[in-house]
């Protein structure tokens, strides 16, 4: 019998699903709070801080609880994706979004407004200390902005327009049945998310079997996904034009509060020790005994002998809640409570969406994750990815809503900090040699996914942008776009491509987050960054850690970096140890793997 439960439950939020009378009340009343706030709002003179910070303090608590809302629906479509009233409930949250943005805008302009002494003596209040960076931010960022009445019109059309776009590819995905046939020659239809895991099959056979018929199947709708696609980012750079925004990164470095500088030092240091990658993709070919190296052979475990060591829930559960405690006793007795109380949907099942996340419901501090669990180290090592997110947010608990707004990038480094803790100590009480060699590999397999296939979506990314500012761009030639994008990636290494990738990776499809790409690459680097501290900090590294979680949303991520590690992520000798650290393990793999090659004497 299980101790804990593959399902969630979310009745703490809201009981009774998509069908709860509670969430129908909530977004009805949401509804009429949010034009009455918006009126407020409109009638305060910006130099009357007290009614300004007044309206303030009601803005987040009504932010706080549309979170909340907004949060719950995300995860009704995603353990269930034919709850058709939960899809209903998602167009409904866009409505309410648009408003919330146009009080937000609205606010950022009342704050721009307010005179040089009136604004010192507004951040002077005590009870705004931990608001000073995010309401400095927003005042700048009204500068950016077109007049408020244009910027509610765009707000306004977002909801049938860009959101609905989003929508429309959900849709798409969950109505995406891939056909495949195991070992003995049976076949079933799976869906997307199902497929994606499959395609890590240990059977070279299978996975690639699966890759032609999930190509073929992805290209059968390449066009209504190149339509969609084409739209979304063409509403976005309209907007950015209308907005006197000729560079389409303003955005997106803005949301992750970095510096061009920053982003364009990792690039290039990445690309300047991709050999030691290529080196590591070329023996694994060999180790995998193929003559050609395919999209589906990149993931895939090495494996040399009979290996059947998979992990239950509650092994993984356990796993992952001793490691956690072994840097930092609060993010194991968080993770603990967690599957205590039921805050995790693993359950491999058909009908759920692709992929993991961590969510979080404000009103009541808590969180939940979402994910599929297959009871491989990856799964694992995903558990412990999306609990490292859930443990980020408990860190930020009693912050005002503004400052518990983060950007992806830093987002992503108490996530993969936590997997860095599991996998490392996965690798050290390997069985032997041949488990040890096969967690190298998913470890060294995570870098290059984190600096080639996330690099690969950067470059499509930014020359499909490019290219959309002057016209609209076929499937066609999307393709095309993104088989180039993935050589110069990978450095030509692999020999089958996924050239329909562009519409199966649901990330290039999320309104909310323009290039949900390189903040993976970001925090994946960052955290290892931050483990190196761990040893050289001792006893004091969990409570500076949680320190550094709790500013994230409170500082760029340069200052970040500079406060707490003392790096200069500008230049690239941050990002060479951090790279010198993530790839430490290749010339180990390289020598315990030369003697299971063909053609070692």
């Amino acid at each position: 019998m299980s101790n804990y439960s593959a399902t969630w439950s979310l009745d703490s939020a809201f009981t009774g699903g998509s069908s709860s009378p509670e969430l129908a009340s909530e977004l009805q009343t949401l509804a009429e709070e949010l034009p009455a706030l918006l009126h407020r709002l409109k009638k305060i003179d910006p130099q009357d801080i007290s009614l300004l910070t007044l309206c303030l303090n009601d803005l987040q608590i009504t932010a706080t609880r549309m979170v909340t809302c907004s949060a719950f629906i995300g995860c009704l479509t995603s353990a269930d994706t034919e709850d058709r009233q939960a899809l209903l409930l998602y167009g409904q949250t866009n409505l309410l979004w648009a408003g919330l943005n146009d009080i937000l805008v609205l606010l950022a302009k009342k704050l721009s407004d307010v005179d040089p002494d009136s604004w010192s003596a507004f951040l002077a209040q005590p009870a705004l200390a931990d608001l000073r960076f995010n309401l400095e931010e927003l005042r700048q960022k009204a500068k950016d902005l077109l007049p408020l009445e244009q910027e509610m019109i765009i707000n306004a059309l977002s909801v049938n327009g860009y959101a609905e776009w989003s929508t429309l590819y959900d849709r798409l995905v969950a109505g995406i049945y891939i056909p495949s046939e195991d070992s003995q020659g049976l076949i079933s239809q799976l869906s997307a998310g199902q497929a994606l895991n499959r395609l890590n099959d240990a059977d070279a056979i299978v996975r690639n079997s699966l890759l032609k018929a999930w190509e073929f199947t992805w290209q059968d709708h390449s066009e209504i996904g190149a339509l969609e696609l084409n739209a979304q980012v063409g509403y976005r750079l309209t907007v950015y034009k209308l907005r006197g925004w000729d560079d389409f990164m303003k955005e997106p470095l803005q949301m992750n509060r970095m510096q061009a500088a920053t982003l364009e030092a990792m690039w290039a240091t990445i690309t300047e020790n991709k050999a030691k990658l290529v080196s590591y993709l070329q023996r694994k070919k060999a180790l995998l005994g193929l003559s050609e190296l395919s999209w589906a052979d990149f993931n895939a475990p090495v494996i040399l002998a009979r290996d059947n060591h998979t992990y239950t829930l509650d092994e993984a559960a356990e796993f992952v809640i001793r490691q956690f405690g072994r840097l930092s006793p609060k993010m194991a007795t968080y993770a603990a409570e967690a599957f205590a109380k039921k805050w995790i949907e693993s359950e491999n099942r058909p009908g759920k969406a692709i992929g993991a996340y961590c969510t979080g419901f404000p009103t009541i501090d808590e969180e939940r994750v979402f994910m599929t669990f297959d009871g491989s180290s990856h799964g694992v090592g995903t558990l412990a990815h999306e609990l490292g997110h859930a443990f980020h947010s408990r860190a930020m608990q009693g912050l005002p809503l503004l400052a518990r707004e983060i950007g992806m990038a830093v987002a992503e480094t108490g996530s993969t900090f936590a997997e860095i803790v599991v996998g490392n100590a996965a690798l050290a009480q390997a069985e032997d040699e041949l488990h040890r060699l096969r967690l190298l590999d998913e470890k060294i397999n995570n870098a290059a996914a984190m600096m080639m296939n996330i690099h690969a979506r950067f470059i499509f990314e930014t020359n499909f942008y490019q290219a959309r500012k002057q016209r609209q761009i076929p499937a066609s030639e999307l393709n095309e776009m993104m088989l180039a994008a993935q050589k110069e990636a990978y450095c030509d290494a692999l020999d089958i491509w996924h050239p329909t990738f562009w519409l199966s990776k649901g990330h290039f499809h999320g309104h909310s987050v323009p290039f949900y790409n390189f903040p993976y690459t970001f925090g994946f680097l960052f955290a290892n960054g931050i483990y190196a501290s761990a040893e050289a900090l001792a006893e004091e590294f969990e409570d500076r850690y949680i320190e550094l979680l709790r500013n994230t949303g409170s500082m760029d991520v340069e200052d970040l970096a500079k406060h707490f590690l003392g790096a200069d992520l500008t230049r690239s000798e941050f990002w060479q140890m951090a790279i010198d650290i993530a790839l430490a393990d290749i010339p180990e793999f390289l020598s315990l793997s030369a003697r299971y090659t063909s053609d070692h004497p």
